[in-house]
């Protein structure tokens, strides 16, 4: 990430899905959602 002010405060959220055909009928998996800010 470039050192740039105009990025300060912007809100991310970051989840994962991945595919397992034996976890559940769907066949997909998720993590923990994080949320974030840059700059905080």
């Amino acid at each position: 990430m470039p050192h740039t002010a105009v990025f300060l405060g912007v809100p991310l959220s970051l989840q994962w899905a991945v595919f397992d055909p034996l976890a559940n009928p769907l066949g997909l998996v998720t993590s923990n959602a994080v949320d974030l800010v840059i700059g905080s």
